[in-house]
């Protein structure tokens, strides 16, 4: 009861500051698993429960329904929100920094859905060895991002006492939006040997996944309103180019391979290996020629012809890179029906084997080189006697690019065990960060400034993720 109230005050209350304007180039992560393992720190590779870990970690398979035959049937549904704010710096009349007021407040969400079934048997002529197979359709990387600021023009002329009128007259609505998610549709197989003598059993697993084509589309937006003040001034909007274009994807295909086996002699202890290659996704026709900021050090998508005066979306294509993964996890007391549960994980994804072309904005041409991305996660979970659970977990990410921040991800969950058959968990997950970066919607020439403290915007966003999980065994 505690932990749901818990729960409840921070969905409600959350003000959590992702850097999801970047999903457009790198795909934002909605590979979330099962709602067991986001509440076990996004753990899914090493204490997922479901189809979900088909294409992470398929040796599991064997033994997901406790070693016996059975069907698995299961269902997730996520939600991923983020609150995005941007701040400028606010000068005092000796043009020293005062302090930084908030000018776009932007709050979405998008709900995301999979399924999956897996099915376990023990071999006929050697009851030692148990076999696994499962099927699943997740999300697996997405595109969406939406962005609307308002825009006003201050009317100074009304400063007489008495006078009516509107001092803070609306002229439009910058929009921004994109599109999009690639769906991963797998079939795994997992083969399991138990020496009966009390030991975890050592898995092997092998899994085909592949990336389904899909559009990604991209809106670019200046919407003007009536403006009372002066119907002909609308110098505050930006000159940027109108757009809205769709672009679909090409399918790609992988395998993954993964091992379980006994932490030496302790017989409540899983060592977890899973190596995923890396790949990469395009659009049939690539056009995908985004630049790099000379204020800020990030990608900058748009580009400025000095020929009409106005800016366009330099990103009229799609690539995605889908590093190459290598996970190692431990678990420790899993099996026990009451207890307490450890996991351990770390994964390192190898970005730096993509190399990116970039322009800058004086088209320079850059080799933008990115990280390796490393990750280290610790949970626990607590099972009470009466079938259901407690878990939380912490998990760190480092950045991608030396401009942005590492993540810190916290995340909690609980279960409600319904029948023998039918177990429900849910889960939440957030983190904050904030970086800066330019004006999305310039209204002025691009200018040679280098100092981003001073003119870069603050952006201050969230990222929560909800996910709730439907398991039936048969």
């Amino acid at each position: 009861m505690h932990l749901t109230k818990i729960l409840y005050i921070l969905i409600i209350t959350s003000c959590l500051f992702s850097q999801t304007y970047f999903d457009r180039i790198f795909g934002g992560n909605v590979q979330f698993g099962d709602a067991r393992s986001m509440g076990l720190a996004n753990s899914y590779t090493t204490s997922g429960t479901t189809s979900s870990i088909t294409s992470r970690n398929p040796a599991r398979l064997s033994y997901i329904a406790n070693g016996e035959d059975g069907v698995l049937v299961d269902f997730q549904f996520n939600l991923r929100s983020y609150y995005e704010r941007r701040s400028i710096n606010i000068l005092d009349s000796f043009g020293d920094f005062l302090t930084e007021t908030d000018y776009v407040s932007n709050q979405h969400g998008h709900f995301y859905n999979s399924l999956g079934f897996v099915i376990n048997r023990e071999s006929y002529n050697n009851e030692k060895l148990k076999f696994g197979i499962g099927v699943s359709l997740m999300p697996l990387t997405s595109f969406n991002y939406n962005y609307k600021e308002e825009v006003r023009f201050r009317n100074t002329d009304i400063d007489t006492p008495g006078d009516i009128g509107i001092v803070d007259a609306a002229l439009g609505f910058h929009v921004y939006n994109n599109e999009g998610t690639i769906n991963i549709a797998s079939i795994g197989l997992g083969v399991s040997y138990d020496e009966k003598s009390g030991k975890r059993p050592i898995s092997f697993g092998l899994s085909f996944n592949k990336l389904l084509r899909t559009t990604i589309s991209d809106q670019v937006a200046i919407d003007t309103v009536f403006n009372s003040i002066n119907p002909n001034v609308y110098e505050n909007l930006s000159s940027f180019q109108s757009i809205n274009q769709s672009i679909e994807t090409k399918s790609k295909d992988y395998i993954s391979i993964s091992l379980e086996a006994p932490l030496l002699a302790n017989k409540n202890s899983t060592m977890v290996i899973a190596f995923e290659p890396k790949v990469l996704m395009s659009s049939s026709s690539m056009g995908y020629n985004s630049g790099i900021s000379n204020l800020s050090g990030l990608p900058w998508f748009i580009d400025f012809d000095e020929s009409t005066n106005m800016y366009n979306l330099q990103i009229n294509g799609v690539e995605y890179f889908k590093p190459k993964k290598f996970t190692f996890g431990l678990r420790y007391n899993e099996l026990q029906y009451s207890g307490s549960l450890m996991v351990f994980e770390i994964m390192k994804e190898f970005y730096s084997e993509y190399d990116l072309s970039y322009v800058s904005n004086n088209n320079e041409n850059l080799n933008f080189k990115l990280d390796d991305v490393f990750h280290c996660k610790i949970a626990f979970e607590h099972k009470f006697r009466l079938g259901n659970s407690i878990r939380m977990g912490l998990a760190y990410k480092t950045a991608m690019v030396n401009q942005l921040s590492p993540l810190t991800n916290f995340t909690m969950g609980s279960n409600k065990r319904v029948n023998k058959n039918l177990d429900i968990d849910f889960a939440l997950s957030y983190y904050i960060t904030n970086y800066r970066y330019d004006d999305i919607f310039p209204s002025f020439a691009p200018n040679n400034q280098t100092n981003c403290n001073e003119y870069c915007e603050k952006i201050n966003e969230s990222n929560m993720s909800i996910s709730t999980t439907f398991k039936w065994e048969f």
